[in-house]
C-alpha cells in the first residue's frame, strides 16, 4: 500500500491542483499508457528501481507523442518556485 504522503500519489498532485483544476493520472510499474497523446506533461519518478533502458524509452515515447516529460524532483522544484535555484551541469 503506498505511503499516504507518497510524492506521486499526493504530494505532486496536491501541488497542480493549487496551480490549475487538472486530471492526474497515476501509472505505477508496468502500466505506462500506451497512447501518451491525451496527456499534457508526463512527470515520472526518479527511477530508481526501473532500468535505465526502460527510462530511455519511455521518454523516447513521449517525445514521438510530442508530450512533454520531467522527473519528480525537477517537478517538485517548479512547482515549489524554485526550480531557477538548481545549479544545471
Amino acid at each position: 500500500m503506498p505511503d499516504t504522503e507518497d510524492i506521486g500519489r499526493v504530494k505532486i498532485p496536491k501541488l497542480l491542483q493549487k496551480i490549475a483544476p487538472v486530471e492526474v493520472t497515476v501509472s505505477a510499474g508496468n502500466d505506462f499508457p500506451e497512447d501518451l497523446r491525451p496527456y499534457a506533461l508526463i512527470i515520472h519518478c526518479g527511477a530508481c528501481v526501473a532500468t535505465a533502458t526502460l527510462v530511455r524509452s519511455r521518454i523516447r515515447k513521449a517525445r514521438r507523442a510530442g508530450v512533454p516529460i520531467t522527473n519528480y524532483g525537477i517537478a517538485l522544484a517548479a512547482l515549489q518556485g524554485i526550480l531557477s535555484r538548481i545549479a544545471l551541469p
